[in-house]
């Protein structure tokens, strides 16, 4: 009997729109560009923070939001911590 070892690589990638036009539809058409076992998330700088949050998990991606994304929590409003952020990530 011969036991044979397969290895198998799923590709992990995070999607940063900061250079493109940020709009559902381009991080639908990066998506799509992945293979379909990919994990992957995306992520916005600044004010797209929020509304990257929005459309990664819409679109079937991971989230991840922090301090080194936006350091504010609303317009004006600085956060005081990254906990702040992912409350209003899951909120």
């Amino acid at each position: 009997m011969r036991l044979e070892r397969r290895v198998v690589h799923r590709l992990a990638a995070e999607l940063v729109l900061e250079h493109f036009i940020r709009l559902p539809e381009t991080l639908l058409y990066m998506r799509n560009l992945l293979p379909p076992d990919a994990a992957w998330a995306a992520f916005g700088i600044g004010r797209h923070a929020f509304p990257m949050v929005a459309q990664s998990y819409l679109l079937g991606g991971h989230v991840r939001v922090g301090m080194e994304d936006t350091i504010y929590i609303d317009k004006g409003e600085l956060t005081p911590d990254n906990a702040a952020l992912v409350k209003k990530a899951v909120s």
